[in-house]
């Protein structure tokens, strides 16, 4: 009698879910992982013997300088998009980046206070109306400088933070000293200022560097002692005397044969400058101002950023090293020591209960998530750091090795011990560079390979064998710029000059690729766009805030028709979907839609997040009855907690050819579901089952498509093997254009 009550109750819940639809719910529980990673050029460590501060690109991060000059970590303070940073007194006045015009997030000064290093807070906050993308900080004196070229800058008083006055836009000054500040109407042209006084700004002379720094700019600036400055551009470094305020006088100059960082691209030590070129560090001997000289040089394979030094040591912020320390002595620098916890970070995959991070090159991190809010790092074998541009299908991991100019492909079946199986050579930096790897749902262990360099290149690879690959045919009548493999067709996007043509090959099953249709004007983005596939669409996307993401429908592969267009692109990776709902990497926010059903028009978003950096891959986690995203963003991976219900309904009924039942219904242990019918040649079908909440708990793939008879047996259990409990569950058959569901019910 209670089992038949509680169906009762459950048939009821099933019709009050059932009434409302996509209720859709996000939270972040957690963020992990910090890597020291730096985004700017300009100022990003601060000094003050015995502490190093450093903006990453996740915050505010505070190091003590050990007696061997290496660097302990005391705390982390976590800024969103942090950009800028000066320091007076205990506190730090940090300003943030708005990264597009789709940043729900506005500029902000934060005021940190520093007096506890272990501890820092932010002690006050100034949020700023305007949609600008920046704020340049300066200190004078006792006076905060926040320019920005589009908007009159402002000045305020500290610590208060009172508002003192503007500046108008007209006019961007840069700091020399506390008394002097130079606007820049061109390149090296400099109108010198007074600026001891900020409510009477006066011009009080003009440089002219052109002949000594060319038509690169004059970018960085700093004072050797109380007369002597030092300018530094991208192709020279000067020096001269401003004893006079109104009229500079030339000392010398020294010219490089590589360019430097356009920004802060110079350090002084002692009687050296270290310059932050593109190629490497170059010492400079600066004993004799009238005849610097070039003492020493040492090359790195990733160009280093700001730069700020203690006694003989130099701290050098990058971009994916995290903090490099360099040591300078005897006419000589030389590399110490990376200083991080983790690099930056580039892509991700999860398979079971574990997350593979790939980093720029120090290979991959594993990660044991089957806890999401306390993950677990474990070591990996895959920590090769030639292993790039990492690539997860099923129980696959594709990886570049820039050394061996190869695609490596492992078998991941135990996360704990990958697997070698198949090599894919390529041939050389350049086709590795630009080639990339593509699998088609419908075909077991075949692989397609496609480059742009030095042409458009096509292969398709039999990988069921381990070893060396077997090529079963190359493709190169056609020409294009993004590729994939979807059902049996290759969708090849050719560029020609501000519009792009499709191309549809047919014949691939059988290794015999032919072009089948061709789509002349497909899109018109001024920059070729990428192609994907995403469950039945072909979508379309670039990497820039103004061009959209759209979705063509594959219902006739030979004609895309277009279904939708995300109201705000994904226009920093390519989006993820998980079960009907669509979620972008968009900078460093995505964007929520739900994706059931037939969608048409501008799709408008159901919700958003936010991470700390730009967000470059998103993956999904299931456990149970929750449901996880993973954010691997640049310097921090982020995990949310979502949970959503929308209706199981069909969304195209066809019930002429396919009947679908299962057996016994209720059951208790196990039910065998099985349909009859005939389906288009080559799908790739699936029979996915879902809770009374709309929540898919099961998915069987049947790659077998050309059947009339099927079958599949469902032992009540989750993708996780745990049994679920007593209830009605729908199971629904998915085939192309074809959907038919049916409902179950648990009883044990």
């Amino acid at each position: 009698m209670t089992k038949i009550i509680s169906l009762l109750i459950i048939v009821l819940l099933f019709t009050y879910f059932f009434s409302f639809a996509n209720d859709f719910t996000i939270e972040k529980i957690n963020t992990f992982a910090f890597a020291q990673n730096f985004n700017t050029s300009e100022e990003s460590i601060i000094i003050e013997y015995p502490y190093l501060y450093a903006l990453t690109s996740h915050g505010l991060e505070i190091y003590e300088i050990m007696n061997n000059a290496h660097l302990q970590q005391l705390a982390v303070l976590s800024i969103r998009s942090p950009d800028r940073f000066v320091k007076k007194d205990n506190f730090i006045y940090i300003t943030n980046l708005r990264n597009d015009i789709y940043d729900l997030f506005p500029i902000c000064l934060y005021q940190v206070d520093i007096t506890d290093k272990e501890n820092p807070y932010i002690y006050n906050e100034i949020e700023f109306d305007e949609t600008i993308r920046y704020f340049i900080l300066q200190i004078y004196n006792n006076y905060l400088y926040l320019l920005n070229g589009y908007i009159p800058d402002r000045i305020y008083t500290i610590p208060d933070l009172e508002f003192f006055t503007s500046i108008p836009a007209s006019i961007d000054i840069e700091k020399i000293n506390d008394s002097i500040g130079i606007n820049m109407p061109y390149a090296n042209l400099l109108d010198i200022y007074d600026v001891s006084d900020f409510t009477n700004i006066q011009q009080i002379g003009t440089i002219d560097m052109t002949p000594i720094h060319g038509n690169c700019g004059t970018r960085y600036f700093e004072m050797l002692n109380d007369t002597i400055l030092i300018a530094g551009g991208q192709s020279a470094v000067s020096f001269w005397n401003i004893s006079d305020s109104a009229n500079w006088e030339y000392i010398s100059h020294y010219e490089l044969d590589e360019y430097m960082i356009f920004g802060k691209n110079f350090t002084i030590i002692d009687t050296f400058l270290a310059l932050t070129r593109f190629d490497g560090l170059e010492l400079l001997d600066i004993s004799d101002i009238y005849n610097p000289q070039s003492v020493d040089f040492i090359e790195y394979l990733i160009y280093g950023l700001a730069s700020a030094s203690y006694n003989d040591d130099l701290y050098l912020a990058t971009w994916v090293d995290g903090i490099r320390r360099y040591k300078v002595e005897n006419n000589e620098i030389n590399f110490i020591e990376n200083i991080f916890e983790y690099p930056y970070f580039h892509s991700g995959y999860i398979y079971s209960n574990y997350l593979f991070v790939q980093t720029f090159h120090y290979g991959f991190y594993l990660f044991d998530i089957s806890n999401p809010d306390a993950p677990v790092e474990i070591a990996t074998s895959l920590s090769n750091p030639n292993y790039k541009d990492l690539k997860g299908y099923e129980n696959l991991i594709v990886t570049k090795d820039w050394t061996d100019y190869n695609y490596k492909i492992f078998d991941i079946s135990d996360p704990l011990n990958p697997v070698l199986i198949n090599t894919i050579p390529v041939g050389d930096y350049y086709q590795v560079s630009w080639s990339y790897l593509s699998f088609d749902d419908t075909e077991l262990n075949t692989v397609y390979f496609f480059t742009v360099y030095p042409n458009t290149i096509i292969r398709k690879y039999d990988i069921s064998e381990p070893g060396n690959t077997i090529l079963l045919f190359e493709y190169t009548d056609l020409d294009g710029d993004s590729f994939f493999v979807k059902n049996g067709y290759g969708y090849l996007l050719n560029d020609i000059n501000n519009y792009q043509n499709l191309y549809i090959l047919n014949g691939l099953y059988e290794n015999t690729p032919y072009l089948a249709n061709t789509i002349d004007h497909f899109s018109e983005y001024i920059y070729t766009p990428l192609i994907r596939p995403y469950n039945n669409y072909l979508g379309l996307f670039y990497k820039s805030e103004y061009d959209e993401t759209k979705f063509f429908n594959l219902n006739d592969p030979l004609i895309p028709t277009f279904a939708f267009e995300l109201s705000v692109p994904s226009n920093y990776a390519c989006p993820g979907i998980y079960d009907d709902i669509l979620f972008t990497s968009t900078w460093t926010s995505s964007y929520i839609y739900d994706i059931s059903g037939n969608p048409s028009g501008i799709l408008e978003t159901i919700d958003s997040i936010n991470g700390f950096t730009y967000i470059r891959s998103i993956d999904f986690y299931n456990s149970g009855d929750n449901n996880y995203l993973f954010t691997i963003e640049e310097s921090d991976i982020g995990v949310f907690e979502f949970s959503y219900s929308h209706s199981v309904g069909d969304e195209i009924l066809n019930q002429d050819n396919i009947i679908l039942n299962n057996y016994p219904n209720p059951f208790s242990n196990s039910t065998t579901i099985s349909f009859s019918g005939t389906l288009n040649s080559h799908e790739l079908s699936q029979i996915r089952i879902y809770n009374v909440k709309g929540q898919l708990v099961k998915n069987f793939e049947l790659r077998t498509p050309n059947s009339e008879f099927m079958k599949v047996v469902w032992d009540g259990k989750d993708e996780d093997g745990k049994s679920l409990s007593d209830g009605i569950y729908f199971y629904k058959l998915i085939s192309k254009n074809q959907s038919l569901t049916r409902k179950m019910l648990l009883l044990r």
